[in-house]
């Protein structure tokens, strides 16, 4: 799910969240690394990576029980492939990461970064330069954004592919240079929450707009056309958004009716199309926002690649698109399903969270279940994942 402070979608998200409940656990990860934030406030880190350290000072890639990091209060977390970030409670942000595209954000704001400059590797959390009052936080592949109290949005990280909002448009690899410290994105109302993907960005304003920015290959930007935009414009036709997720070639708005319209690619189903059709182009892509048909009483949106889930007004869980490696946790883990499935064995939940490919839901009596990729000691063993949600404690 996110939160926003109180709430992801998520959030994912990857990271956004509407309304998180009290005393419930937020989780985040890359799908190799995973993060808890208690409800207490205390993070701790575990999983597999080959260059992600949990974030004590050392380089440790494989972590099966969890790292309890010594650090103030936090509220949410947010991680892109290669860097974690933590939302503190004063409404500061700390990180660490391999920082090959600045994406920690704890630049010098006197000192602009040349072409090929880059900040040095971050293994244990640091203050993200410059920035408080944030009351959500996001996070994708060398990228990170933030939404702060005053609605304002702002980004560091990459500065290829139009993510950073400020016009510039290079493509992933060039030599242009990295955003070192948080900077304002120009251009947007009053913003409620962010998503972020490696190709585009999508924000909801507190008035109920949607605005995109990025690459645009596959209609992601839901402006109808496939021509890339490095600063954001909204979305023609939306006025009553509550909710968004960017997937890496695809995106997906929760209305205030609890429909979902989706716009991007739709190779297996990620739209929720029935009629998919990876060779017809008409069938395959959506440039425009398309409303998923039977799905009503969505209240938040999160998804991985290839997939989408949604939560329901009840509680419940819906996911539609890819279910490889157990994503969609209906049992399967190599089947495609254009038309929403659920969770087996799972009823109402209070909090969803994405991390990539896993699920993390809580439900009201405080258990946690968990769905997809995961390597982590559980205590009778080491749990490597599952397609079905099962029960464990992080």
């Amino acid at each position: 799910m996110k939160h926003s402070i109180p709430g992801l979608i998520l959030i994912v998200c990857l990271s956004t969240l509407l309304a998180r409940p009290t005393n419930v656990p937020f989780f985040a990860g890359n799908g190799q690394m995973f993060v808890k934030v208690g409800a207490m406030g205390e993070v701790s880190v575990w999983g597999h990576h080959s260059s992600l350290g949990p974030g004590d000072g050392t380089r440790a890639t494989n972590a099966d029980s969890p790292v309890r990091l010594g650090v103030p209060r936090a509220l949410s977390a947010a991680a892109g492939n290669s860097h974690v970030l933590i939302l503190l409670a004063d409404g500061t942000i700390i990180g660490w990461g391999t920082n090959a595209e600045c994406e920690v954000g704890n630049g010098n704001p006197g000192k602009p970064l040349k072409r090929w400059e880059r900040l040095e590797e971050v293994r244990k959390p640091v203050p993200v330069t410059g920035i408080t009052g944030v009351r959500m936080i996001a996070a994708s592949d060398k990228i990170s954004g933030a939404v702060r109290e005053d609605g304002t949005v702002w980004i560091w990280g990459s500065g290829n592919n139009g993510l950073g909002g400020n016009g510039i448009m290079e493509p992933q690899g060039s030599t242009v240079a990295c955003i070192p410290v948080p900077r304002k994105v120009e251009g947007l109302g009053q913003i409620r929450s962010l998503s972020l993907s490696q190709t585009h960005a999508i924000a909801v304003g507190t008035d109920g707009s949607v605005y995109t920015w990025g690459m645009n290959g596959y209609g992601q930007l839901g402006d109808g056309t496939s021509t890339h935009r490095a600063r954001p414009a909204r979305v023609e036709g939306i006025e009553d958004a509550l909710d968004a997720f960017a997937g890496g070639t695809m995106s997906a708005v929760v209305l205030k009716d609890g429909s979902v319209l989706t716009f991007g690619i739709n190779s297996n189903g990620q739209l929720g199309d029935p009629l998919t059709n990876p060779s017809d182009d008409s069938k395959r892509y959506k440039r425009k926002p398309y409303k998923v048909p039977g799905v009503t009483g969505v209240v938040a949106i999160s998804g991985g690649p290839g997939h989408i889930i949604a939560q329901l007004k009840d509680g419940r869980l819906i996911g539609w698109g890819e279910g490889y490696h157990g994503s969609l946790g209906n049992g399967s883990s190599d089947g495609i399903f254009p038309v929403p499935v659920s969770p087996t064995g799972l009823g109402p939940v209070v909090a969803h969270y994405k991390a990539l490919r896993t699920s993390f839901a809580v439900l009201a009596d405080g258990r946690v279940f968990v769905w997809g990729p995961l390597r982590m000691n559980t205590g009778a063993g080491v749990l490597a994942g599952s397609a079905t949600p099962v029960a464990f404690r992080p």
